[in-house]
C-alpha cells in the first residue's frame, strides 16, 4: 500500500498583503517550528501585534528575492539551484 503526501503550496500570487508565519512556511516549504524561528531571529521580515506575527508580501518577497541572488553569487555567478530562489539553502547556513 502506497500513500502519498499532498504538500499545499501557495503561489506568489496568492499571498495576501500580509500574512501568518503558517503561509510563509507553506509559500517557502519549510517547517512551521523553523519559519517561527526564523521569524523571532529576524531572518524573515516580520511585524509583532501583541502574541501574532504577521509578515508584509512585499519586504518578504525582496528578502526571499535577495536569498536567491546570495546563492548565484556565492557559486560564482552560476545560477543557483532553484528550490524557493536557493531560499533553502540560505535557511540552512543561517
Amino acid at each position: 500500500m502506497s500513500s502519498t503526501i499532498k504538500r499545499e503550496t501557495i503561489k506568489q500570487e496568492d499571498l495576501p498583503s500580509s500574512f501568518t508565519v503558517e503561509v510563509a512556511a507553506k509559500y517557502l516549504g519549510i517547517g512551521r517550528t523553523l519559519a517561527y524561528e526564523l521569524v523571532r531571529r529576524g531572518v524573515i521580515p516580520s511585524h509583532r501585534l501583541g502574541k501574532l506575527y504577521r509578515i508584509p508580501r512585499e519586504p518578504f518577497l525582496r528578502w526571499q528575492d535577495n536569498c536567491g541572488k546570495e546563492e548565484a553569487a556565492g557559486a560564482g555567478g552560476q545560477e543557483a539551484a532553484s528550490d524557493v530562489g536557493g531560499t533553502r539553502e540560505h535557511l540552512r547556513r543561517v
